[in-house]
């Protein structure tokens, strides 16, 4: 039963993180700039008056999907914000472009955290994995994978999100200033992480139930 409450738990947060950040950009959407350009424009606009001439903007599917790709040199806007002539789509397109502008000054932080997303994205497979054969394996998946293993393997992979949040935090020092209520959040992931060493390293009674809801973590968040 404590399990299902710490799982609840996490998944609230990442619902709440989730449905934050989607009404600030529509409520955003709706505010109307000075200049009528959209996003794309305004991205062209920034990398030209920042002397790039090798990037490319493009459109692609989802939402909220923006991100610049420093391995084909693509600043990806998704349709919203692609076509979208509001101070939210002005936001974004801006944001992405200023990773542009560090890849393009060499900022060393930013080729850091470019080397560490194929590592990131594999711990997130490897998460996502165990967590479904959990689920639908039950007591099968245990035979083939201990419990204990699982549970190693997961402290590594929350590892590596960690060392990668760490990595981007000066990333985005000049791309995006967070709120007070944004920081606590971040902060409580942490001290969530840090808690659950600290009860596997003393063996606490309530381990396990920590144990299965940190499994709720890696889709939430």
């Amino acid at each position: 039963m404590g399990a299902l409450f710490i799982g609840l738990f996490f998944m609230l947060i990442g619902w709440m993180v989730s449905s934050r950040m989607k009404s600030k950009f529509k409520e955003y959407s709706q505010t109307h700039l000075t200049k009528d350009l959209t996003g794309a424009e305004i991205a062209r606009l920034m990398l030209t008056d920042n002397g790039i001439r090798d990037v490319q903007v493009v459109c692609v599917e989802g939402q909220l999907t923006d991100h610049y790709n420093p391995a084909n040199k693509t600043v990806n806007l998704s349709h919203d914000v692609y076509h979208g002539r509001n101070a939210a789509a002005t936001a974004v397109a801006s944001h992405e472009c200023g990773h542009a502008v560090q890849h393009a000054t060499a900022y060393s932080m930013l080729q850091l955290r470019s080397a560490m997303v194929p590592i990131q994205n594999i711990s997130a497979s490897v998460l996502n994995f165990i967590f479904m054969a959990m689920i639908f394996g039950g007591f099968f998946a245990q035979s083939i994978l201990p419990w204990s293993t699982a549970i190693l393997i997961m402290i590594v992979c929350y590892g590596v999100f960690a060392l990668f949040a760490v990595i981007t935090l000066p990333v985005f020092f000049t791309g995006k200033i967070i709120s007070r209520w944004e920081g606590a959040l971040f902060l409580l992931t942490y001290i969530l992480y840090a808690t659950y060493l600290v009860l596997k390293a003393i063996s606490h009674s309530i381990l396990p139930s920590f144990e299965m809801g940190l499994l709720y973590i890696a889709l939430p968040v």
